[in-house]
């Protein structure tokens, strides 16, 4: 049995604790908020609320063989022919969509918890998934750099 620490219980990193999980393989998912820690641990996945940004709240993370680092933002949407930002429902992984907490968020914070990983000579393999933005075209429009 292998232990895996996945960084990010968002959507994607919530998917791949479930299949480890289901893999019968010793699960650990790091979360920011106490929201989905029920769910996860009814579910058999060990989480730990911490915080990326804060390096003191990574001291307690267990050793693992393999960590996937899933942190990625809610979808955005765009209206093409505007240029503007829709309104989401959904919450940013980093609390606010604008560059410095972006940078926060994934330099900084991945960067805090890799240096947790490489003090402790764990894991053997690390796997960051990134993330994309998903638009709709309106009206056949193409989307441009709006970024």
């Amino acid at each position: 049995m292998y232990r895996i620490l996945i960084a990010g219980a968002g959507y994607v990193g919530s998917a791949l604790a479930a299949h480890y999980r289901f893999k019968n393989q010793n699960v650990t998912a790091l979360i920011r908020t106490e929201n989905k820690k029920e769910a996860l641990e009814q579910a058999g996945i060990k989480a730990i609320v911490a915080d990326i940004t804060r390096p003191e709240s990574l001291e307690g993370l267990p050793q693992v063989h393999f960590a996937v680092i899933a942190v990625a933002p809610a979808p955005m949407r765009w209206d093409c022919k505007t240029a503007t930002k829709l309104e989401v429902s959904l919450p940013a992984a980093p609390e606010k969509r604008d560059p410095e907490f972006y940078r926060k968020t994934y330099i900084e914070g991945v960067g805090n918890l890799l240096s947790r990983m490489e003090k402790n000579r764990w894991p053997y393999f690390v796997l960051y998934l990134s993330s994309t933005g998903v638009f709709k075209r309106l009206q056949g429009d193409l989307l441009g750099d709006f970024l």
